[in-house]
């Protein structure tokens, strides 16, 4: 089994009625891993305060340099698919 980080922030986007909202979330992920094409993927999982729909876990993989890949980095990937689940794209 794979080790897992949780983090635990706030995202916010724009409502409808142009208003910011913020909503609390709690995510964990597995340690990333690099594939033979340079591909980082890893797994993750949310739940969003405040919200009925929850996102589905998901695997993700993106094009990262080594250098670039650190908690932090990772936290602004979830939080970034989490901005675009809220707003209705995701």
């Amino acid at each position: 089994m794979s080790e897992r980080t949780t983090i635990r922030g706030l995202i916010f986007v724009l409502n409808d009625s142009r208003e910011i909202t913020s909503h609390g979330y709690e995510a964990s992920y597995s340690t990333p891993v690099r594939d033979d094409i340079g591909m980082l993927s890893f797994d993750w999982t949310a739940s969003i305060e405040g919200i009925n729909k929850q996102p589905e876990g998901r695997q993700t993989a993106i094009r990262a340099p080594g250098d670039l890949i650190s908690p932090v980095f990772l936290r602004d990937q979830i939080e970034s698919m989490l901005e675009k689940h809220l707003e209705g794209k995701g």
